[in-house]
């Protein structure tokens, strides 16, 4: 990691500080408001409007006073941005087509993003193969127009990944799973069935490894083991499946297994077996929200679950369950917080979250 991504993360606070912007509320079901809506008609196709931008806009460079200077610094001037190189990677994709007849939005890399990683409009087709650009190009493009003012805490991309969108300093960026994120150099600008905001930056995003539920089982069967009694707890009260849909938007709070452990200590019970499955289901529900909710958009207050509702301290990662007692705190990591899914989100938390009630019989 060099010392420019370094400052990044630490200017951002994305492990250790949320950003409060909104909760539950996500940019990739963004419906723009009517006077925004962009008309279909006397408008430049998206490549002719990239190719001919001609606006001055402004660029930002953080920078070290020195190895032995703690102090940072940034960097302000002004340029015109240049697009050739996403519209060579487009029409080399095969993409173009789909961006044309599709109402879309697209954040589009100007050519100095793209020189970062060493391609640039003469080279791409033979520096880079095509699934792996059509990869990269689906993680800039979603669905439907989706205007600054539409912009939330998170945002689906058509790539099937989630871009985090995180608030610094009274603005927005855009944050990809490296260190660096992306600035906005301008927004809103319309092009025939399109919408595009032009970033500094290409954003790499991974793929999901699997659902929430392969995560889970992944980790309870590997060599240091994790998940054991989640996955044996969702297992016996047959809601493997209710996790396993690839096309659903889920956050689960997932316990460890000292969570799980300390809570049969504190019922008095041998373990998973001694409690009954209609129970152990409402227990499971409590730690399930119905919507992606990365740690960026973890807001105070009240939040439903698929049973009841938890309290959240986002000021320190903590959580409430609806029968009140101790907080349980949300761990911070990289290994254990936004672990991404492909049908939501993982954050690992140090407790059991009990519903109100519903473990009075045992108690």
């Amino acid at each position: 990691m060099n010392s420019n991504s370094t400052y990044r993360l630490m200017h951002f606070g994305l492990r250790s500080t949320p950003v409060l912007i909104a909760i539950l509320l996500f940019a990739s079901s963004c419906n723009p408001s009517e006077e925004n809506l962009a008309p279909v008609e006397n408008l430049p196709e998206l490549t002719e409007a990239l190719e001919t931008f001609d606006e001055e806009v402004e660029y930002l460079e953080y920078y070290s006073a020195g190895e032995t200077n703690a102090r940072w610094g940034f960097r302000k001037w002004r340029r015109k941005p240049t697009f050739l190189t996403l519209v060579s990677a487009l029409n080399y994709t095969g993409l173009l087509k789909t961006v044309i007849k599709g109402k879309l939005t697209i954040f589009a890399p100007d050519d100095k993003a793209f020189s970062e990683l060493g391609l640039n409009f003469w080279n791409i087709r033979n520096r880079i193969d095509k699934e792996t650009l059509t990869a990269i190009l689906l993680n800039h493009v979603a669905d439907g127009f989706v205007f600054s003012s539409d912009l939330d805490c998170s945002l689906q991309t058509l790539g099937k990944t989630t871009l985090r969108v995180i608030e610094v300093d009274g603005g927005l960026v855009f944050q990809d799973d490296t260190d660096e994120a992306a600035n906005i150099l301008f927004t809103d600008k319309k092009a025939f069935h399109s919408i595009y905001h032009g970033i500094d930056k290409v954003l790499l995003l991974d793929m999901p490894a699997g659902t929430i539920a392969d995560l889970a089982i992944d980790a309870a069967s590997s060599s240091t083991p994790q998940f054991t009694q989640l996955v044996a707890a969702l297992s016996k009260a047959g809601l493997v499946g209710a996790v396993s849909n690839p096309d659903d938007d889920l956050t689960v709070f997932a316990p460890t297994d000292e969570a799980f452990n300390n809570l049969y200590a504190g019922l008095g019970v041998s373990g998973i077996e001694e409690i009954s499955v209609d129970i152990l289901t409402r227990v499971l529900k409590h730690h399930v929200v119905g919507a992606r909710v990365f740690s960026n958009c973890l807001e105070n207050g009240m939040v439903p679950t698929l049973n009841q509702s938890i309290t959240i301290n986002a000021d320190e990662f903590k959580i409430t369950a609806s029968s009140g007692g101790d907080p349980v705190n949300i761990i911070v990591s990289d290994e254990t917080v936004d672990i991404k899914a492909s049908n939501g989100v993982i954050h690992v938390i140090d407790g059991v979250l009990v519903p109100a009630n519903y473990l009075d019989p045992l108690m």
